[in-house]
């Protein structure tokens, strides 16, 4: 299959640069990108278990009902792993 790409006078016309990606073969770049994923998921996750917390709480104090509650879990059942990384990005802690 053929991606079509923009030629030369094309990208220069709407300002796109072209920048090389870094190698596959660069072990430390890779292993980067891996740890920077990782974190991102693990934060993404973690947030998904404080809406868990959230659903739980406003429940036991009446703020929803149970049906509601129960949708809502049902919901972030359905939700995959990358899908809530992509949702809940990290975002960068204060003094690091």
């Amino acid at each position: 299959m053929k991606v079509a790409q923009l030629s030369t006078e094309a990208r220069a016309t709407v300002g796109l640069e072209v920048k090389p990606l870094p190698s596959a073969h660069n072990l430390a770049s890779r292993e980067e990108w891996v740890l920077a994923r990782a974190r991102s998921m693990r934060a993404g996750l973690q947030l998904v278990v404080c809406e868990i917390d959230e659903i739980g709480i406003s429940l036991k104090r009446g703020w929803i009902t149970a049906d509601r509650a129960a949708e809502d879990l049902a919901a972030l059942e359905r939700l995959p792993c990358y899908v809530a990384s992509v949702m809940y990005p990290a975002k960068p802690q204060e003094g690091a």
